[in-house]
């Protein structure tokens, strides 16, 4: 302390001055202020959320996990095995959650895009062996219906007098309509393969193009168009096929596929709502 009237000074604080008693007056304590940093911190803006995170966070999603694997369950309830469907419900699942805890990655994504392309695969090669089989169907019966001796030997039990008329009437109408059934079955191959080719591959290249551009500050979304009307497409389809079930009095298998396609046509909504301003 100093004394301001006669000038004494003290490292101990007094209220009044020891030397003259004049009451001292104490100056407010200034505190230490540290110097500002040549490079001042900013706290981080936060990112924006993705918009294939905000998707997948929608319900309309919680709804399409739910009815893949209701779909996976009724085909295995109906002694079947969908692998491709059982992945890619266990992927669905998995980028659900992800996408809820803001833990997302392009490899989940990925995942997805990857079933997608193994459906592709499959039915591909499911064209090209119907294609076969009804190549192979037509020739067979062609050539087994244009030899006499192999129709004899086949209706060597038919000794009545109409035997040999039965013959004549299979050779000349059961080849013409084994050939055409060999071609009908030809035909869908082809149609398969055009579908498949036309319509799955432009849905894998929008979920491919999702994840490449998860880390861009720009999104551009490649068959986004394609893709929803594709979904929709494929999503008819199988509930008419639901509807030739039900023909069959299989229930099992008919909410199956109603379930498959319920699914692709909600997925169909979720592509036009959060991505058709995303094209490129």
């Amino acid at each position: 302390m100093k004394c301001s009237y006669c000038g004494f000074e003290s490292a101990k604080d007094y209220q009044y001055c020891p030397q003259c008693g004049t009451a001292i007056e104490k100056k407010e304590q200034d505190f230490y202020s540290p110097p500002q940093s040549e490079y001042s911190y900013e706290q981080p803006t936060p990112q924006p959320e993705h918009t294939i995170t905000i998707a997948l966070k929608d319900k309309l999603f919680l709804a399409v996990c739910v009815l893949v694997s209701v779909c996976c369950g009724l085909s295995i309830l109906n002694l079947g095995l969908p692998l491709i469907r059982i992945f890619l419900a266990v992927f669905l699942w998995v980028a659900y959650t992800q996408a809820k805890n803001n833990t997302l990655t392009p490899s989940h994504i990925r995942n997805i895009s990857g079933t997608v392309y193994a459906s592709y695969i499959l039915n591909n090669v499911l064209g090209v062996l119907f294609i076969i089989f009804g190549l192979f169907f037509s020739f067979l019966f062609t050539t087994i219906t244009s030899n006499k001796e192999m129709l004899d030997l086949f209706y060597k039990e038919l000794e009545t007098t109409g035997g040999s008329e039965i013959v004549e009437l299979f050779s000349q109408y059961i080849a013409s309509f084994a050939g055409f059934i060999g071609i009908v079955i030809s035909v869908i191959g082809i149609i398969i393969i055009v579908l498949n080719i036309i319509g799955r591959k432009s849905i894998h290249k929008f979920v491919k193009s999702i994840y490449l551009n998860m880390g861009m500050p720009t999104e551009q979304i490649q068959k986004v168009s394609k893709a929803q009307v594709w979904l929709i497409v494929f999503g008819v389809f199988y509930a008419i096929s639901a509807l030739s079930s039900a023909s069959t009095m299989n229930p099992t298998l008919m909410l199956s596929d109603l379930s498959f396609a319920a699914a692709l046509i909600i997925i169909a909504i979720l592509v036009k709502k959060y991505f058709s301003n995303k094209t490129n």
